[in-house]
């Protein structure tokens, strides 16, 4: 049934959908600006101008991978124009605004403030669902929670090395090719 079956209560079972429920009638922009308000929760005590760079260096350090054709640069550049042109056909500037042709990756955005975006309280009260159903689930089966938390973390670790040596290894292949010229 549901991706949680087990690490909760199954008497919260009507909890969750009713969340499923308020999450349908939330705008695909906003659910966005929620994910990324929630990752923001990470970035305490940082200015919305410090998270701003941070995500512009980590965004600028992935764009750097040497060997790129000049096409794939120039289709780099077509995105962020996209990027940043769509910032402005976000809600609650403009609603149900859908993007035609290929779909512009999102990224986590410092400016996030999917309170703003309803004036009925819906988003507000699936905070409330997202605050009370996390708190229940890390409590409920508080082993099984530890162990998700820990291989989850073990997952991006394991990808985060895999980057690092392949970065690695681009950058010595790299620094060979003048040699063999």
């Amino acid at each position: 049934m549901m991706i949680w079956e087990g690490y909760y209560h199954p008497g919260k079972t009507e909890v969750w959908l009713e969340a499923f429920e308020k999450l349908r009638h939330i705008n695909a922009h906003v659910v966005q600006d929620i994910e990324d308000y929630i990752m923001l929760e990470a970035f305490k005590g940082k200015s919305r101008e410090q998270i701003h760079n941070l995500i512009e260096t980590d965004l600028s350090n992935r764009k750097k991978k040497k060997g790129k054709s000049k096409e794939e640069e120039e289709e780099e550049k077509q995105e962020d124009k996209r990027r940043r042109f769509l910032q402005q056909m976000r809600p609650p500037n403009v609603w149900n605004f859908f993007e035609e042709g290929d779909h512009t990756p999102h990224i986590l955005r410092a400016e996030a403030e999917p309170h703003k975006c309803y004036v009925d309280g819906r988003v507000e009260s699936l905070f409330a669902d997202i605050q009370s159903l996390s708190s229940h689930i890390t409590k409920h089966q508080e082993e099984r929670w530890r162990l998700l938390v820990k291989y989850t973390v073990e997952i991006f670790k394991a990808e985060h090395k895999a980057d690092l040596e392949r970065a690695a290894e681009e950058e010595k292949a790299a620094q060979a090719a003048p040699a063999k010229k």
